[in-house]
């Protein structure tokens, strides 16, 4: 059944990803416009601050849930290589609840300023007024996806621990 839940959600963090990377090819191609135009014809495009901040908000809190699964954080490996497999199985458990509750917790106090901001429909302050609320709705969104990858971990390990005896 976790396994099912797993691929479902794998799905989810497919699709998450792939918005990463319009992210990034937006930015690169905004960017690129905009150095040229300046190179060139001394003109440079108007708002690409304004634009390539929320897409770097993307970037960086869509991609998260996707690394944790991939198992690509970082990880300081000098004790945990020293570890027997159940303490290892025991300080993996106790990093994704730590990390299940700091992310609720984000996600929680990021979802009251999103939804203000989008309520008043807030833009940036530039020379193209640019939404803000969508950036802060992917904040909540990349936490709780990040929740739930550790919520998943953490259960594969409760499962593989009940596996093993």
């Amino acid at each position: 059944m976790l396994e099912k839940v797993r691929r479902g959600f794998g799905w989810v963090t497919r699709i998450a990803m792939f918005v990463c990377g319009l992210s990034v090819a937006v930015m690169m191609s905004y960017g690129f416009v905009d150095v040229s135009a300046r190179f060139l014809f001394n003109r440079p495009l108007a708002g690409t601050v304004e634009i390539s901040g929320p897409l770097m908000v993307a970037v960086v809190f869509l991609s998260l849930a996707s690394c944790q699964a991939e198992g690509r954080h970082m990880r300081v490996d000098f004790l945990f290589g020293s570890m027997s497999k159940q303490v290892r199985a025991g300080v993996d458990r106790i990093a994704y609840v730590c990390g299940l509750v700091v992310c609720g917790l984000l996600a929680w106090c990021a979802a009251g300023p999103a939804w203000h901001s989008w309520k008043i429909r807030e833009v940036s302050m530039g020379i193209i007024p640019f939404p803000v609320y969508p950036a802060k709705f992917v904040v909540v969104v990349g936490a709780v996806l990040l929740a739930v990858q550790f919520m998943l971990d953490l259960l594969g390990t409760i499962q593989g621990s009940d596996n093993a005896q």
